[in-house]
Order: structure tokens, then sequence, then C-alpha cells
């Protein structure tokens, strides 16, 4: 009568976990199975297209950009990762993300959640610029060079500002190797209320800034939806 009693008070734990295991599959997995990113024949990574929720936006993006998406164990997607090929052509077929070894002609394309805080024009104005060594350097593009003190807690970054129109790009790019090979630069766009975008660039393309921020922009308006409120019930 023991061992009967042990055998199903384990069957009945055996079944608890299991009802509770596939609820959070069904709930987490089953409204968006693009987020399985599995190796097998259903890898959605295989489809054209890739639909990710990510706080007040959906983007559908071609499948063969997307390098990294994260979720949170409880949660939803918080941050999105695509590479693409620069120059970039949508008609020629690029290698996935992780075949690719040499990074220093690719543009690497973030979203996540906004940060709370100062925009990058604060941050420069506020935080950065008593930092600063000397005056700024005019340099070609239209750029703006501005170097720190070798000891100020920057002197690995030196920042770059240019004009699309009459708003003001800024661009921080580090003057070390990245852990993908080459010295980066970033800018950072507001993709929504909600979602930030973060793109980067090797160094070496510095002189087409606005051809690159151009192409984010575009590419941005073409794979961003806003997402509908869902309807209150009664």
């Amino acid at each position: 009568m023991r061992e009967r009693s042990v055998g199903v008070i384990a069957l009945i734990g055996l079944l608890g976990f299991v009802t509770v295991a596939g609820t959070i599959f069904a709930y987490y997995f089953l409204p968006n199975p693009d987020l399985l990113l599995g190796a097998g024949d259903n890898d959605p990574r295989k489809r054209k297209l890739l639909q990710v929720a990510l706080a007040d936006i959906e983007l559908l993006v071609p499948s063969n950009l997307v390098a990294r998406v994260k979720k949170r164990t409880l949660g939803g997607v918080h941050q999105l990762d695509l590479e693409i090929s620069w120059p970039y052509d949508p008609n020629v077929k690029a290698p996935p993300p992780e075949e690719i070894t040499d990074h220093s002609n690719q543009l690497l394309l973030t979203f996540l959640p906004k940060p709370l805080g100062p925009s990058e024009q604060e941050r420069f104005a506020g935080i950065y610029r008593p930092y600063i060594a000397g005056r700024p350097t005019k340099m070609q593009a239209g750029l703006h060079r501005y170097v720190f003190a070798t000891s100020s807690p920057y002197a690995d970054i030196e920042y770059y500002i240019g004009k699309i129109g009459s708003s003001a790009v800024f661009l921080k790019c580090e003057l070390r190797a990245s852990s993908l090979g080459p010295k980066l630069c970033s800018n950072t766009l507001q993709a929504s209320d909600k979602v930030s975008l973060r793109y980067h660039f090797a160094r070496k393309h510095l002189a087409d800034w606005r051809e690159i921020d151009h192409t984010v922009r575009q590419l941005l308006l073409q794979i961003i939806h806003l997402r509908q409120p869902t309807p209150k019930s009664g």
C-alpha cells in the first residue's frame, strides 16, 4: 500500500509538471511560432519573413537578416539584432548572419526598449562635452570630430557630429577594436515611443555616414508596424 501511494503521488506530480510546461509553451510560443529559432526543418529563419512583436511595434523582417532574437524567460521579446551587408542591396542574396566571419562590411541593427534618460544630444552636451579636449576638427563628409582628453573616462572614444537637413546626427566611434573585429561607430534612432534602434558600422565606412543613416531609416520604414491596441471586452 505504501509503495502504491508513492507511485500515485509521483504520477500526479509528473502529470502536473507536464500540464504546467505545456501551458507555458502554448502561452508564449504558439501565438508567435517565429520565436522558436530551432535548427531543424521547421527553422523559421528559412521562411521569407519573420514577425516579431517588441513593446509597441511589430517588425516584419526578412528572415535572412536576423542575427538574434532575445526573449525574457517570462515575457516577450526584448531585443532583436539584424545584420545586413554594406552597401545594402535587397536584391542580392546575403549569407545568414551566423556564417559571417568578417563584420567590417556589415551594418548591425539592434532594436530594444527605449531606455529612460536623456537623448543623445542631451548626453553629449551634459555628460561628454566637459571632457572634450580643444575645439572640434572639421572632417570629410560634413562631420566635426570631437576628441576627449586622454585623462578622461572617455579617452577610448571619439564623437563625430554632422547634419542631415536641420537635424544633428551624433556618431560615437570606438578607438579600440570590438569583439566582432572592426572598430565600430554607432548612432541611435527612435523607432517608436517605446523602442530605440541602435545601428553600428565599421569605422572605415565613416565617410558613408549619410548613406548609412538613410539606408537604416528607409529599412526601418519598411519593416516596422505599430501594434494595434487589444480591444477591451465588455
